[in-house]
Formats: structure tokens, C-alpha cells, sequence
């Protein structure tokens, strides 16, 4: 440095000269373990509390005005409105007497949910709602005529039917149906008239008709007996006409021979009916037989099965595998090459096995599909046993029926018309018999109750529905209340802010090297005590945070932007220096907006930017400060020129005057991401400090501007978290009043 320069001449006595460190600039602290460990995308509930701890005094504002406005619209606005009720009970079947299709059938298990559903379904039926509106009033009522705008509807049947609700519990017999409006009379009147017309056209629709059966069944068995009665007087004149029966024992005589030929002919159709049945079992027999020869299994059928019969076979698919796994990992191609060869080896072998096995193979798969043929084979054969036993006892049983009947004829003592008669006779009797049993079924069902029977006429369960609106907009107005908050809150969680020393470890890899208390609120000794304990364990990483432990001389306070603390983290970090013992240099490099010479008390008027501008010199700069061992340079004015002039040789210039005179310097830049000055003055800092705030630096801030200051060459070490709740206890302050400096202490003006 020329000896003229205005910096030259040594500093008064209060800045002794300092011989320069010959040490090589410290590395970059080594990469701690949390610096791999994977970030974390998923939710967060931790950090999401801590948004609701910052934005719940706004969002409980904010919530109580949505909450008030949206209970108000609905208080206002949406109207009361009245549910009628009716309850149906829809009977279980048993098992029924009567069925049109065959009296006497078994109810099955799901017959009582179908007739549940079917019976929903026809209260909202088309028909039954045209029933109800038919019934003198209903159709006029307002709310049927009318919708909410006042137009007249054009399909008011639809629109029942659409109010109307029908809920059928699972497992229960009892239906409820419903209808919700504003007008609570209309309600009962109108559901009443829908339940009216649904059991008028549906459930006593049903025992009208079962009466109507009735009657004609008892008409039709009047009928038929008159009939019998005909049809055995006539039998008797023929059989008296004809000298056959003379006496009582020939007619019962008769009348067995006349019994035994009609069972015989029904033994015949049920034969021939066994006949039919065993004939299309063995034709289908035949089928399965032709289809079971011609079954052929698929090449993965028979793979498969090779796979789990053959413990061999399926030893070398998994070989094969596994050698088709390792080719695709290897890169050699000697290695490929060899794994080739060994799976041609291996897919040959299992070639000769399936070849050798297959057709086991195939018979085993035609036995599990189905296909034996051997078991079709005995089958065919017991079938073809069976059919032909039940022909030959057809054909004994024509055999006998024909012989009876012409022994019958050649005794004289019934004709061919006597025999038709009396099978004719026969017949009749059973059709009376089972036309009696069909009758008294269904005077048994016409005796039952309803399946469906009224429990409860239209009512409305709780007239005081204005006391569910009370409870609706109350909710509403909770649930307005807490989504408010919560979206408040969740606004806040997505700026990702920084909540603790924690999330730093987590979201990035710039370590934290200390932190600070909160210093906002009222001033303790407690608070003091931490913040120097805090300041001074930050202090001590710094300086032992590098492998040879030499010391920083030059030491970049910044931070991502404004107000995160930068200025507290520079001023304390100089403080504790000085304290150390070390002849300390707080300069106030942020000239955007300076800020130290307001916290510490002194002036500003001129400062770095007139250094810089050549405007005065170093010992006319340079203010003490109420610390012992701190000197302080302040921002001065700044200009156009001073912005340019901060990446010029000046600088470097001073700097090596800054460290030839002090031991330690402390620069307190602007942000990162607002200005370029960190970046510059960083090229003449032995380290970075980035100062963090909690609750108030976001994360992805801190990180961009971490990554500006490593793309610049800046060696980082570390961050400083402000506002972090302090850990001294009460009993480690003194007791005794600490002795006071006569000029305001550092610690007090931050």
C-alpha cells in the first residue's frame, strides 16, 4: 500500500495495530450426517400447529366474521322446515297356504327383501302418487301447485315423489316414510293422502283380490261335484244296464279292478317319464365323453402344472430366472456370454423333462377339468344299466295294464264306455279333491292379516324443528369458525416458515451453529444471561468450526431477507468477540438500509460509503463504541457511486487494512435475495453467517440464498436461528445486583 494513501497513517491509541495472521483461510466445515438425510414431502402435523400458533388471532377474527355472516344467511334465509312421518310395518313371509302358480310353496329367504323393495318402490309409485292428488284438496294445496319462486309446476306428481322418503332398515320389518316442507299442516295432510292411496291400491288391492279367487273356486267346486254326481249315476245305469254288477260285492269288485287299471296307467306315465329323463342323461353323458377326448390343454396349463408336479422342473425355472436376472445386471461380455450358455444348459433340460412328462401331464389335467374318461365310461354304462331296467318295467307294467284290461272285457263286466267313465270318474274325484285343499288354503290367507299394515298415521315427531335449525346454524357456524382458522393456519404452513432449530437440520444443509433468545417484550436478567450464553456459544463454533482450527478473521453476517435478525445476529456476534478479547470491527455493510449506527447509539453521516468514495479516512471513519475492545465503522451515505464501487480493488484494499488493524472483523450486509452487496462483500469474508428468525424466514428463502452465496465462492458457516425460547433457568441468575457500566451496555440497545 502506498504511503500516501489516506488510510496509511496508524490509528490513535484506541486502535493499536494487530500483526496479520499468516494462516491459511479456514475450509468449509465438514458435512455433518443431517446433511444426506432425505428431505420430507409429506404433512407435517408439527409444522401445521405451529402455523396455527402464529395465525390463530387472525383466523379467529377472521373465522368470527365468516362464521357470524354465513349463521345470519342461514338464520335469514334458509327457512324452517317440518318432517312428517309414517311408519309401515311390512310382515316377514311364512311359509304361504295359498299361491296362485301351486298352493302350499315355501317361502324363500330372500322373498322378504324382495317384497320389502318392491313395496318401497310403490309408495313412490307413479300410480299411488296420481291416487293421492286425485282425493278432493290435495292437488290444491300451495305447496303442490307452487315452487319456491312462486311459478306454477308443471309436474307436481314428480316433485312428490322426489320429497318423499322411504327408509326400510336392514333386518327389520318397519318402513318409514317421510315428506320435509316449510308448511307443517300441508306436510301431514299431504303424506297421509300418498299413505291413503298407497294401501287402497296396493295392500287391500291384494286381499280384494284373494276374496275374488275365493269365490270362484268355491263356485268352480259347487260345479264339479254336481258333475261327479252325474258322472256316477251314469256309471251305475251302465253297469245295471249291462247285468255286469248285480250285487254289492261285484261292485266293490269292480270298483278295485277300476282302481287298480288307473294305477296302473299311473304307474306307466311315471315310467315313461324316468324313461325320458334316464335318455337325456345319457345322450348328455355322451357329450361330456366326446368333449373330454378331444380336451387339450394350453402350453401354459401344461407349464404350470409341470411347475408344481415336477420338483425338478421347477428347481430349474427358478435357476433360469435367476440367470436372466443376473444377465440384465452384467455389463462384461465374457460374463453374458457364459450365462448364455448356462441357459441354453438349463432350458434344454427342462425341454427333456417337459417332453418326457407331458403326456402325464395332460391326463392329469384332463382328470382335474373334468375329462376322465374312465369315470364317463362307468358312468355311460350305469346310466345305459338304468335305462334299460326302467324299459323292461314299462314294458311289464303295459304288459299288465293291457292283460287287466282285457280280462276285464272278456268277463263281460265292463264295456269300453263303462271304463272310460269310470277313469273320467276318477279323474274328477281327484281334481275335487285337490280344488278342496286349494280352498281351504285360501280361506286361511283371506283370514290373515295384511302384509303390510299402517303402525302410524302422518305426524311430525318434533314440531320444534326451529330447535334443529338453532343446532344447524350454530354448527355451521363452528364449522365456519374452524375452516377459517385451519385455512388460515394452512396458508401460513404452505409459506413454510421456520419453526425451530429442527426444521433447518431437516429441510437443508447448512448447519446451525447457535441461537438466539427472543428479544422482543420486556428486557430480564434471564433473557440477558441467555442471550450472552447464546452469542458466545455461536461465537466459539465459529471460530473452532474448521479442521485446523485457525481462526476467522473475517466473519459475512447476512441473511435471506430483511428483518430476520441479521443486524441483532452482527452487533451481538461483535460484542461477544470483544468480550473474548479480541480488538473487533463491526462494520455496517448494508448501505440499502443501514442499521447499526441506530442500535448502537452513534452517528451515521459518514461511514464505508465515504471510505470508499475517498471522502475521509479510516481513523476519522472508524466511532468507538460503549464495548470494550469494539470499534464500530457505520454505513455513511450512499450514492450511486458507492453501488459500483463495492465490487472495485478499493475494496480489497481496505479489507487488508480492516484485518491488518483488527483482530477480528464483523460485516453486517444486506439480504441475499434483494441486493447483490452480500455477494460482493463476501468475496472478503473468511465465513458466512446466514441469520434465520423463526416464524418469520421461509424456508425456501433460506436455501435460495444459501445457494447464491455457495454459486459466488462464499464459504458458509453456518446459520444463526433468532427468537428460539431460551433455556436458562431461574435459579443460574446471580442474586447479587451485577455491576454497571457507565456508558449503555450493547446487549441492552439490540
Amino acid at each position: 500500500m502506498s504511503t500516501n494513501s489516506p488510510i496509511t497513517p496508524p490509528l490513535p491509541n484506541q486502535l493499536p495495530a494487530v500483526p496479520t495472521a499468516t494462516a491459511a483461510r479456514p475450509v468449509a466445515p465438514p458435512p455433518m450426517p443431517w446433511m444426506n438425510e432425505e428431505k420430507k414431502d409429506a404433512f407435517d402435523i408439527w409444522s401445521f400447529l405451529h402455523s396455527l400458533r402464529r395465525t390463530w388471532l387472525v383466523g379467529l377474527g377472521l373465522g368470527l366474521l365468516v362464521a357470524s355472516i354465513l349463521a345470519a344467511i342461514l338464520w335469514f334465509v334458509v327457512p324452517v322446515k317440518y318432517e312428517a312421518q309414517v311408519i309401515l310395518q311390512v310382515r316377514r313371509d311364512k311359509d304361504r297356504l295359498y299361491n296362485p302358480k301351486g298352493f302350499g310353496r315355501a317361502s324363500h329367504p330372500m322373498d322378504y327383501e324382495i317384497k320389502k323393495k318392491t313395496q318401497v318402490e310403490l309408495i313412490k309409485s307413479n300410480f299411488v302418487i296420481t291416487a293421492a292428488l286425485s282425493r278432493p284438496g290435495i292437488a290444491q294445496l300451495p305447496m303442490v301447485r307452487f315452487d319456491s319462486w312462486g311459478s306454477e309446476r308443471e309436474e307436481p306428481e314428480g316433485w312428490v315423489a322426489s320429497k318423499i322418503r322411504v327408509n326400510s332398515p336392514e333386518g327389520q320389518e318397519i318402513v318409514f316414510v317421510t315428506f320435509k316442507d316449510e308448511d307443517k299442516d300441508d306436510v301431514k295432510e299431504l303424506l297421509q293422502a300418498v299413505t291413503d292411496a298407497y294401501m287402497e291400491q296396493v295392500v287391500y288391492k291384494d286381499r280384494t283380490k284373494l276374496t275374488t279367487d275365493l269365490r270362484t273356486l268355491q263356485e268352480k267346486e259347487r260345479e264339479l261335484k254336481n258333475n261327479i254326481q252325474k258322472k256316477h249315476t251314469e256309471v251305475n245305469e251302465l253297469s245295471k244296464a249291462l247285468g255286469s254288477i248285480a250285487t254289492d260285492m261285484g261292485k266293490v269288485q269292480l270298483d278295485m279292478e277300476m282302481n287298480l287299471l288307473d294305477n296302473m296307467k299311473r304307474d306307466i306315465t311315471r315310467l315313461e317319464n324316468e324313461v325320458a329323463e334316464l335318455s337325456s342323461m345319457y345322450k348328455m353323458k355322451q357329450t361330456e365323453l366326446v368333449q373330454s377326448k378331444r380336451f387339450k390343454p394350453e402350453d401354459f396349463e401344461v407349464e404350470d402344472a409341470l411347475t408344481q408336479a415336477v420338483p425338478e422342473y421347477f428347481n430349474l425355472r427358478q435357476q433360469l430366472l435367476e440367470m436372466k436376472s443376473r444377465m440384465r445386471g452384467a455389463t462384461g461380455a465374457l460374463g453374458m456370454g457364459g450365462a448364455q450358455g448356462q441357459i441354453a444348459q438349463i432350458q434344454g433340460q427342462m425341454e427333456q423333462i417337459k417332453n418326457e412328462k407331458k403326456k402325464e401331464i395332460i391326463e392329469r389335467l384332463k382328470m382335474v377339468n373334468g375329462g376322465d374318461a374312465r369315470r364317463l365310461n362307468n358312468e355311460l354304462q350305469l346310466l345305459g344299466q338304468q335305462y334299460d331296467d326302467t324299459a323292461k318295467r314299462l314294458q311289464a307294467k303295459r304288459a299288465e295294464h293291457a292283460n287287466l284290461s282285457n280280462a276285464i272285457k272278456q268277463r263281460g263286466e265292463v264295456t269300453g264306455d263303462l271304463e272310460v267313465k269310470s277313469a273320467e270318474l276318477v279323474a274328477m274325484r281327484e281334481e275335487l279333491n285337490g280344488l278342496s285343499q286349494e280352498i281351504g288354503a285360501l280361506e286361511l290367507e283371506v283370514g290373515r292379516d295384511n302384509d303390510v299394515e299402517l303402525l302410524q298415521h302422518a305426524v311430525i315427531p318434533n314440531e320444534g324443528s326451529w330447535l334443529m335449525k338453532v343446532v344447524q346454524v350454530a354448527g355451521a357456524w363452528v364449522f365456519a369458525l374452524t375452516g377459517t382458522m385451519v385455512l388460515a393456519a394452512l396458508w401460513d404452513f404452505l409459506g413454510k416458515r421456520l419453526n425451530s432449530t429442527k426444521d433447518m437440520i431437516a429441510n437443508s444443509d447448512v448447519r446451525v451453529i447457535g441461537s438466539l433468545p427472543n428479544l422482543s417484550g420486556r428486557r430480564t436478567k434471564m433473557t440477558e444471561k441467555a442471550l450472552t450464553r447464546s452469542i458466545d456459544s455461536v461465537r466459539t463454533a465459529l471460530l473452532y468450526s474448521n479442521a485446523t482450527h485457525q481462526e476467522i478473521e473475517v466473519v459475512l453476517v447476512t441473511s435471506a431477507l430483511g428483518q430476520e435478525g441479521k443486524t441483532t445476529v452482527a452487533s451481538q456476534l461483535a460484542v461477544s468477540l470483544a468480550r473474548s478479547g479480541k480488538k473487533t470491527l463491526l462494520i455496517d455493510g448494508d448501505i440499502q438500509n443501514p442499521q447499526q449506527h441506530i442500535v448502537l447509539g452513534i452517528s451515521g453521516e459518514q461511514g464505508l460509503c465515504e471510505l470508499l468514495r475517498g471522502e475521509v479516512a479510516l481513523e476519522d471513519a472508524v466511532q468507538t463504541s460503549p464495548a470494550e475492545n469494539l470499534w464500530v465503522l457505520p454505513a455513511g451515505l450512499r450514492d450511486i457511486n458507492t453501488d459500483q464501487m463495492l465490487s472495485s480493488p478499493m475494496m480489497e484494499t481496505l479489507f487488508e487494512e480492516f484485518t491488518s488493524r483488527f483482530e477480528a472483523v464483523v460485516v453486517d450486509s444486506g439480504p441475499v435475495l434483494t441486493c447483490p452487496d452480500a455477494m460482493l462483500l463476501g468475496q472478503h469474508a473468511d465465513a458466512a453467517v446466514v441469520a434465520v428468525r423463526r416464524d418469520i424466514s421461509r424456508l425456501p428463502k433460506v436455501v435460495d440464498a444459501c445457494e447464491r452465496l455457495r454459486s459466488v465462492g462464499i464459504t458458509l458457516a453456518g446459520c444463526v436461528v433468532n427468537g428460539v425460547e431460551s433455556d436458562v433457568r431461574q435459579s443460574e441468575v446471580p442474586a447479587a445486583p451485577i455491576a454497571k457500566n457507565n456508558g449503555p451496555r450493547l446487549e441492552q440497545a439490540v
